[in-house]
């Protein structure tokens, strides 16, 4: 299923893929938190693919994708 997110006021197509540990039922860290966790979506933009990150601390996460070393917030759409 694909749904629209907003990188930089652009909408663009998304996917899921999951990586292996996700396909298990496991986190990527003990805790849950961590500043570049891997989610299961990808974001078509600026002509590739690219994992959505989460930046998670408490009980609030921010999403982004790195684009030439920079981290660009990703929305909805």
């Amino acid at each position: 299923m694909t749904s629209n997110l907003s990188v930089a006021g652009q909408s663009c197509p998304t996917r899921q893929v999951f990586l292996s540990w996700q396909k298990q039922g496991l986190q990527y860290t003990s805790s849950g938190y961590g500043s570049k966790i891997p989610s299961s979506k990808q974001i078509f933009y600026a002509n590739r693919w690219r994992r959505v990150y989460v930046t998670c601390f408490s009980n609030s996460g921010s999403t982004w994708v790195q684009v030439g070393g920079q981290k660009l917030r990703v929305e909805d759409a």
